[in-house]
């Protein structure tokens, strides 16, 4: 047993030198550096810590024996993706850690989206995955109104969130793995909500600022049109566009360029809400296509997750089914061991999740 605890650390950091095997490959996200070398080898530690000292002996064997395979086992202290409150972010401004730099509430455009930056770039250190912000352009809107910018203003802060959130800033060497969601159209479940600017409330309602919230818009599907200096599509951050009844109706210079990005590098994700019954103002897109229905988090009380915008997962399991089913010969020998590990998955899950809870009490 103690033999299989232990690492062959020159082989470790050989594999990652050579580039040698698919744990190497796994994240696209991550690339050859030092970094990326003291990623692996860190990761190769923590996992096995993982599977020895967090989860049960069922999970750890069928893990290494894959007939499931547990995600991000290096990040087993942690969450997996999660998705937070743009609105206290400009009412609170960017801090909370004691001991830390914090910044006040954000009085400009440049600055909110400087803050968006700061955070998604330092939450992405402590998840195992993707951050996220929803109604980006609703919530930034009144900022462009109140700094009384140019487009060309706009397009210069929302060029420099895209090149910022492309680049490398964690371990790994890797870019922040990062969603936004774009209501389009002003979002109902805001409209009539005062506007949060400078860290107060106002007067004004966010649904006044449906032309400035067109231009982030415009902005950010011009900048990825574009890509970078090479013509290269930006991996982040992820957009998301909600599509209601009002979609089509609305701005057809703007659906013309959504349309451009989506043809050109199939980026955007589509939140539908046309005939599928869903409340734009109840669900949460995450990321990889993670949607979450807050209204089902009201019927958790104590759930590690909060209603609204601060959602998030707690971590992934994949079921090898092509095993299963060659193994289970037939239906009902399939169904039996499907039931077998999805329980065990589920049982891995539950686990992580006390240990995630523990960590953020």
């Amino acid at each position: 047993m103690a033999r299989k605890r232990t690492l062959d650390f020159t082989a470790l950091v050989d594999e990652y030198i050579r580039q040698d095997g698919w744990k190497v490959k796994a994240t696209s996200n991550s690339n050859y550096s030092l970094s990326g070398l003291i990623s692996h080898t860190s990761a190769s530690v923590l996992g096995k810590y993982a599977l020895y000292n967090i989860y049960s002996n069922e999970a750890r064997l069928a893990h290494d024996r894959g007939f499931i395979h547990i995600h991000d086992l290096a990040h087993s202290l942690v969450g997996y993706c999660a998705g937070w409150s743009l609105q206290k972010l400009l009412m609170d401004g960017f801090g909370g850690v004691p001991g830390q730099i914090e910044t006040r509430p954000a009085g400009h455009f440049s600055v909110a989206v400087q803050h968006v930056v700061y955070f998604i770039k330092t939450m992405y250190q402590e998840w195992a995955g993707a951050q996220a912000f929803s109604s980006f352009d609703t919530l930034l809107a009144p900022f462009v109104h109140f700094d009384r910018l140019s487009y060309a203003s706009v397009y210069q802060d929302i060029q420099k969130l895209v090149y910022s959130l492309n680049l490398p800033s964690r371990w790994g060497f890797e870019m922040p793995f990062s969603n936004l969601t774009f209501d389009w159209i002003i979002s109902k479940d805001l409209a009539d909500q005062p506007v949060i600017f400078g860290g107060r409330t106002r007067k004004e309602k966010y649904k006044e600022f449906q032309k400035e919230a067109d231009m982030i818009n415009k902005a950010f599907l011009e900048v990825t049109l574009k890509g970078d200096k090479n013509g290269r599509p930006f991996t982040f951050p992820i957009p998301t566009y909600n599509v209601t009844k009002d979609f089509f109706e609305t701005n057809g210079e703007n659906q013309e360029l959504l349309f451009k990005v989506t043809a050109k590098f199939g980026l955007p994700y589509f939140q539908n809400y046309i005939g599928s019954n869903l409340d734009p103002g109840s669900i949460r897109a995450m990321c990889c296509r993670l949607n979450m229905n807050t209204n089902e988090l009201i019927h958790q009380p104590g759930n590690l997750w909060a209603k609204g915008d601060s959602t998030g997962s707690v971590g992934v399991v994949t079921i090898n089914l092509n095993r299963l089913a060659w193994l289970g010969k037939n239906e009902k020998g399939f169904q039996k061991l499907l039931k077998k590990y999805l329980k065990i998955a589920k049982d891995s899950l539950e686990i992580k999740r006390k240990v995630v809870e523990k960590s953020m009490a």
